[in-house]
């Protein structure tokens, strides 16, 4: 069973370029851990966390892979 890193790294790039997004829409301000005011802040909130997200789930997906082809390869 072969890992797909095409899919690994895809989700890597998607993941960056959600934070990037999300960078670029908060600016200076702050839009965690208050109550958020505009419709600007709400935007960036998603993005930064849907970025987040994507490359947390793109890890665990990495090391699930990585487990279960061992195992394969043991058994």
């Amino acid at each position: 069973m072969n890992i797909s890193i095409p899919i690994f790294i895809v989700l890597i790039v998607a993941g960056v370029i959600s934070l990037l997004i999300g960078f670029n829409i908060k600016g200076k301000g702050k839009v965690f851990g208050q109550k958020l005011e505009t419709s600007k802040q709400t935007w960036a909130r998603f993005w930064i966390t849907c970025g987040w997200v994507i490359i947390v789930l793109s890890a665990v997906y990495f090391i699930f892979a990585i487990v279960l082809r061992l195992y394969m390869h043991l058994y």
